[in-house]
């Protein structure tokens, strides 16, 4: 009987396919670090990843790194100001306009396709 439980519990999970999804986000002529990237589906699973330094992010739904799922998606980006050592709790500031941090006001969307898609580059304007 254990085994039959065990067998049904483990790695039978039923995923979207996913497909490599790069980018670069940049903000008043310079890329954008540490920001947190979305891509929201209309149906499905959302992908999310962080900048690096370059302002260059990888997308990630299941696995790390695997991408995002094909179809429209919407992308919300955010980036606060460091939390500050002596009041962690404390409200932070976004370093870039809030609008592309919530799903109502975003303008950002992106469509993801099977197969390759190319860089995206997302400029962000005040």
């Amino acid at each position: 009987m254990a085994i039959l439980f065990l067998a049904g519990c483990g790695g039978g999970v039923n995923r979207d396919a996913t497909y490599a999804v790069k980018g670069k986000i940049i903000y008043k002529g310079s890329p954008v670090a540490q920001a947190n990237v979305m891509f929201v589906p209309e149906n499905g699973r959302p992908a999310s990843g962080t900048s690096d330094d370059q302002g260059e992010f990888t997308l990630t739904t299941y696995s790390n790194n695997d991408g995002a799922q094909s179809g429209e998606h919407q992308v919300l980006i955010t980036k606060l100001e460091p939390a500050s050592p002596s009041d962690p709790y404390a409200t932070r500031k976004s370093l870039i306009p809030e609008k592309y941090g919530e799903l109502k006001t975003s303008p950002l969307k992106q469509s993801i396709k099977a197969g390759d898609n190319p860089e995206i580059t997302i400029e962000l304007k005040d």
